[in-house]
């Protein structure tokens, strides 16, 4: 993703001072929705990415999916395509609300690929050039000459986030992908199971048994035993906006017909890999949990980490040629950066760090985000050189010797205790997830500690009790400062501490949260105990021996237990177990290992510096693609890089090639003993491959040209000149994250984009040179401006656009020269949902805000943006943040309200300025629609101005239409099931921007828009009466030009071209009041085929319709 932006401390710190134990609580008011999404960060904290934004995505699907008064999103699995199915079949019940067939077309871009995890290369080529590959928002796709070109596998089914394919060893028929992308801990797009090819990955289905199946909700992995393509395994996660955690490893053995869980992970089970000569032996890796391994084909699993001290995502890789030796890429800190590489050379049994061979620098190679991209494949001939990939990508070369690192907490085992207890990760957590703190005491003083649970096991405690109005709330619960913890008395516990260093028990101290003199452990509840102060039994082991006869004296003060404090920390009774029972407690042993790992030492190669960042780096294999007209080639590597796959092509003298698939689509290198390392080894294999995602997109008038901002990669536009196809090769224009995007309806050269925070770069060049658009733009930034960047113009009035941020709306006169504040302070709740629209109809009607809630309100403005009124919420009952906003092309007071909760109300509108609002879509406070609308998720929506009983709404899986003003609804089948985040009406065609497909459009007879243009747009009321038109339009010889005058005066008509110069003027003299018309014919020598400009000046000012002359 974009690059610009890569810290997130704010944010975390955000979420930490409203959840976590020690700080205070922020006193600024945060919406519902903001608080939600900060308790389910806190929920899965230790999983979460450090640096890139994939969270900001999942925080918008998050947002935009919970409802007022709800904990999360409600929308049960396999939703898409169970709906899809629905609204298929509910094409016969609503007929009437489908027009005749359309013919869409794809506009590209056919050279920037969206965000690629997974790739197969099918073994019957001998050439190796024939692959599948699975994007996260376009579905499958295969090539059969490496990349020249793709054709979708895919393409009846709703937008597939794919993260894993494999194929079977035995049975090249048979494959299995895997869906659902949550590898930073975060949902940015839900999976639908696993689909099943046997035709050799031609066509696919979803297997039944994990349709609307919670344990299949995203797929991480699936490995096929080699010599039987029956015997499958996947290692699955829950969606994380799932209230209860699950996460596990599952078995089929009948090609998976059904499924048998053989693991359960306390973490989430990420990566399986098989050794390559022994089905019998595999290994699992578990976030920040550590590598777990099986040598019974999956059927029973033991932990197998000693030495690993993870901080979040692991992935592993063993050496092609010897089994023995596995390399692990972990996010950790033991190296001394945010990235540790270990080596095992007994199958996992132990683990060594490797650093950096002569006290050289340890690189942060996964590039601060190793839970979003992290890669990791052996060279396939020498067990000593490894090949990971982060943001960018590296060879690092085993070399000689053994040291030792510094001592530090080596890992947590719970062990059994898992069936009963379970732990909360707070803010002075640093290991275990952050459920782990250390004492302040020298590193002698720490050892290996157990606590040791069953029939007959206890020992005496030190009891302390916080004042029940103490903290930073005045409950009880979080941020009670030490002095205030009262030592009580010294009482039983149901566990023993032990030193199994030096075998010696330990003393201990617990926190009485119940007030009733022993130790007990409730289960977390965080709906009806939010502040969770019903579970706040901290334990805290002390680096002091255990005397059973009585207390430690310097214990037995006032934040006594902190002293010689060695580990700290916050125990829950486990979901689903039984009510806690002290005396009837399972054997088991939670085990916190102390001590030093073993050092190995390498050699690190760059073989990618993406942004010529890094540390003695030449730049090489540098991303970029040159800003001008003909630089459209993707040179270099792009970064994030997700799956690498090395092809053996000549054994005998050792040379192969890399495959990496990364943010930017496919890639592959040069074949060499040494491939991909040096400037230019690596080809981009992604032309055709049209997967982009994007958020905004907008058309040159009167060409076939198209800018738009997409995710991960930035705002691209359409060749000069040329009319766009799905093959064109689209030229960056604006860097990072790819937003909205605006072309000036009638001066071409004008063209603003975005990036992520309000940053805006605009061109009056026709995109030759591109310049700074916030002048005067006071909020951006991660804390004044949405992520997600908002831009809103309207065609009639091209000049002024409209952007969003904390302190309210900003308004540009001048195509984003120059930006002034308009703001709002009665109901502006600012997040990254806050929207603006602006009325098709009348451009001096402005729209904004973020939901339709007793903090978040709408708002309307009739001068043109200069001030702003909150309007009524719907009355129909609770709803929530907006997806997005809409108006309509001839009714100034009438606009739409879009909304993506399950079970509830899609599609509001308004006809009066938003005093009263109405469900259109079917729902009202029913589980289904009414009239046919689709429960999913609504991002855009267009009234087609030559039809407005006909309504396009642009959803989740794909395009749903009215035809008769939104009493009913069906879904286009002449369309691909993508979600739609924008459409623009832009002469007769529609401008579809899609998150997933790239760029469509479709062109319908009759359509012509905008029909009038208003210039130098005053700041009072638009005049209704005063206005001019054409038709036929497009014209071929002649059109009549319709005007209308509010009263007697003096008119013109000029005919101007795109540019400027006026080729006829018709002076009309006095008028009288009412309607007039002049018939035009055109010149065929003089007028040549184009966009003009019909300006009509009169006493009140002037007004312009645009005309297509074909």
């Amino acid at each position: 993703m974009g690059r610009i932006l890569l810290l997130v401390a704010l944010f975390f710190g955000l979420v930490f001072l409203l959840l976590h134990e020690r700080p205070e609580e922020s006193t600024v008011a945060i919406l519902d929705s903001e608080v939600l999404w900060a308790q389910h960060l806190e929920s899965i904290k230790g999983q979460l990415l450090k640096t890139d934004r994939p969270d900001e995505f999942a925080k918008y699907h998050w947002m935009i999916r919970t409802r007022a008064g709800s904990n999360g999103p409600a929308y049960a699995p396999n939703y898409k395509l169970e709906q899809l199915k629905a609204a298929q079949r509910n094409q016969l019940v609503f007929a009437q609300a489908r027009r005749q067939a359309l013919n869409f077309v794809e506009r590209g871009p056919g050279n920037i690929p969206g965000r690629t995890r997974a790739l197969v290369v099918l073994p019957g080529d001998p050439t190796g050039n024939s692959w599948i590959a699975g994007a996260v928002g376009g579905g499958l796709w295969s090539t059969t000459n490496a990349g020249v070109s793709w054709t979708n596998l895919t393409p009846d089914l709703p937008n597939l986030a794919v993260s894993t394919i494999v194929i079977s060893a035995s049975d090249p028929n048979t494959l299995y992908a895997g869906t659902g992308e949550s590898f930073a801990g975060l949902s940015g797009v839900r999976g639908d199971g696993i689909f099943k090819s046997i035709d050799g990955g031609l066509t696919w289905f979803q297997l039944a048994s994990t349709v609307s199946n919670d344990d299949f909700q995203n797929v991480n992995r699936i490995i096929i035993n080699p010599g039987d393509p029956n015997m499958v395994l996947a290692c699955t996660s829950n969606d994380p906006n799932f209230s209860s955690f699950d996460s596990g490893i599952f078995k089929s053995t009948n090609g998976g017909s059904s499924w048998v869980r053989v693991f359960s992970g306390s973490r989430r089970v990420q990566q399986l890999v098989a050794s390559p000569d022994n089905f019998n032996v595999l290994y699992a890796t578990l976030n920040n949990g550590g590598v777990f391994k099986s040598v019974t084909q999956g059927n029973t699993w033991f932990s197998s980490s000693t030495g690993i001290i993870p901080d979040g995502r692991i992935e592993i890789a063993i050496a092609p040629s010897n089994p023995n030796r596995i390399y692990a890429s972990v996010e950790g800190a033991v190296s001394g950066s945010d990235s540790d590489l270990y080596i095992s050379e007994d199958a996992g049994a132990n683990w060594a760090v490797v650093v950096e061979e002569n006290d050289g620098e340890n690189l942060d190679f996964l590039g601060g985000q190793g839970n979003y991209d992290n890669s990791i494949v052996v060279h396939p001939y020498d067990e000593d050189i490894v090949y990971v990939g982060g943001v960018n990508l590296f060879k690092f070369i085993m070399k000689p010797g053994v040291g030792s690192g510094e001592p530090t907490v080596l890992g947590v085992d719970i062990g059994e205790t898992d069936l009963f207890m379970d732990f909360v990760n707070f803010d002075s957590g640093v290991f275990f997830g952050s459920k782990l703190a250390v004492g302040d005491i020298p590193d002698s003083e720490f050892v290996s500690v157990e606590w040791r649970f069953g029939p007959g096991l206890s020992q005496m405690a030190h009891r302390f009790e916080v004042p029940a109005d103490g903290g930073t709330n005045s409950d009880g619960g979080a941020g009670v400062a030490d002095e205030d913890y009262t030592y009580e008395d010294y009482v039983e516990v149901p566990f023993e501490v032990w030193d199994i260093d030096n075998n010696k028990q330990l003393m201990v101290s617990f926190r009485d949260q119940q007030r009733d003199g022993v130790f007990n452990l409730n289960p977390r509840d965080n709906d009806s105990d939010p502040g969770l102060l019903t579970t706040r039994e901290y334990f805290y082991a002390h680096a002091v021996d255990y005397d059973p006869s009585g207390p430690e004296p310097s214990i037995m003060v006032a934040g006594g237990h902190e002293v010689k404090q060695m580990y700290f920390m916050w125990p829950v009774l486990a979901d689903g177990a039984a009510p806690w029972d002290a005396d009837n407690l399972p054997d088991a042993k939670l085990t916190i290992n102390y001590g030093s790992v073993a050092n190995r030492f390498k050699e690190t190669v760059i073989i990618s510096d993406a942004f010529n960042q890094l540390p003695g780096s030449s730049g090489q294999n540098r991303y970029f693609q040159s800003f001008g007209e003909d630089n459209t080639a993707n040179l270099g590597l792009h970064p994030d890089h997700h799956h690498i796959i090395v092809q053996k092509v000549n054994e005998v003298a050792q040379t192969f090639r890399m495959l990496v698939t990364n943010d930017g689509g496919v890639y592959f290198s040069n074949t060499n003993i040494n491939p991909g390392v040096n400037d230019g080894d690596w080809i981009f294999a992604g032309n055709g491959y049209n997967t982009s995602q994007f958020y905004g997109a907008d058309k040159k008038p009167g060409a076939f040209e198209f800018i738009g901002g997409m995710q991960d990669n930035g705002t691209y536009r359409s060749p000069a000149g040329q009319e766009a196809n799905m093959n064109s090769a689209y030229l960056r224009q604006v860097g990072g994250d790819g937003f909205k995007v605006a072309w000036h309806h009638t001066d071409p050269d004008k063209m603003i984009g975005s990036s992520q925070y309000n940053g805006f770069r605009r061109t009056t060049d026709g995109g030759a040179s591109w310049t700074s658009g916030t002048v005067g733009l006071e909020d951006v930034g991660e804390d004044n401006a949405p992520f997600i960047t908002w831009l809103a113009n309207s065609k009639k009035s091209p000049n002024i656009l409209y952007a969003v941020g904390r302190q309210g709306v900003w308004r540009s006169p001048d195509f984003g020269a120059s930006w002034e504040l308009k703001p709002i302070s009665s109901g502006w709740a600012f997040n990254n949902l806050s929207r603006v629209a602006v009325s098709e109809a009348d451009p001096t009607i402005v729209w904004a805000g973020s939901g339709m809630t007793s903090a978040a309100r709408l708002h309307y403005s009739d001068d043109s943006g200069n001030s702003f009124t909150p309007v009524n919420n719907f009355s129909g009952g609770s709803m929530g943040n907006v997806t997005n906003l809409a108006t309509h092309p001839n009714q100034r007071k009438t606009a739409f309200a879009l909304f993506s909760f399950s079970d509830a109300p899609k599609i509001l509108r308004t006809m009066d300025g938003g005093d009263n609002w109405e469900d259109i879509s079917g729902f009202g406070n029913n589980a289904e629609s009414s009239n046919g609308f689709p429960d999913v998720p609504v991002f855009s929506l267009l009234v087609l101005p030559h039809e407005p009983s006909t309504i396009w709404a642009g959803t989740e899986i794909g395009l749903v239409e009215s035809t008769d003003n939104g009493a009913t609804w069906a879904i286009r089948d002449d369309f691909i099931n993508v979600s739609i985040w924008e459409m623009k009406a832009v002469d007769d065609q529609v401008v579809l921007a899609t998150h997933g497909r790239g760029i469509w459009t479709v062109t319908l007879d009759g359509l012509s828009w905008p029909s009038e243009l208003v210039t130098d747009l005053p700041d009072g009321t638009f005049n209704d009466q005063l206005s001019i038109s054409n038709f036929p339009n497009p014209v071929f010889e002649a059109t009549t030009i319709r005007y209308f005058l509010p009263s007697s005066m003096h008119a013109r008509i000029d005919i101007i071209t795109i540019d400027g110069r006026i080729v006829n003027a018709y002076d009309l003299g006095l008028l009288n009041q009412g309607p007039g018309e002049l018939v035009w014919h055109r010149d065929p020598g003089t007028h040549v085929s184009g966009v003009y400009l019909i300006r009509f000046n009169t006493d009140l000012g002037s007004q312009v319709s645009r005309m297509v002359l074909q």
